[in-house]
């Protein structure tokens, strides 16, 4: 198994990240490795959907966990390479504001072999795509606080 975590705090409304998260339509606003996401019903646990990558093909996926306003977490399946890649988005409120927290891991047979490879070229960018998810909720709110 291979695991990527990151954590930033943000002045940004709790309900304004998640509105981000929940709806996919936006997430190419924050989310610099995402060109589409489609999802074939609500933002629940067992819904599935499409992530288009930019650079790369369509993979499905599916959302494993939803938790209003605390997280979500979802799995894409690569079955022709024998693994499968979670990530999972953790929002916590602490004294200094909201802590933001995304994880990736990825494992199954063959997630000794490629997950080095393909971790960096899933998880480079999360630090940049954390603080435009912070930065576009805070916009959202009218201004910065």
């Amino acid at each position: 198994m291979w695991n990527f975590e990151h954590t930033i705090t943000t002045q940004a409304e709790l309900t304004q990240i998640w509105r981000l998260y929940a709806d996919v339509t936006l997430w190419p606003q924050w989310d610099l490795g995402v060109e589409g996401v489609s999802l074939n019903g609500p933002f629940v646990a067992g819904t599935r959907g499409f992530l288009t990558l930019k650079e790369q093909n369509i993979i499905p996926f599916e959302l494993t966990v939803v938790e209003p306003l605390r997280e979500f977490s979802d799995v894409s399946y690569l079955t022709d390479a024998g693994i499968a890649i979670h990530f999972t988005h953790r929002l916590e409120s602490v004294e200094e504001g909201i802590q933001i927290t995304h994880l990736v891991s990825i494992n199954g047979d063959n997630a000794e072999a490629l997950a080095p490879a393909l971790g960096v070229g899933f998880t480079a960018d999360i630090p940049e795509t954390m603080e435009r998810l912070a930065a576009l909720a805070i916009s959202l709110e009218g201004g910065t606080r």
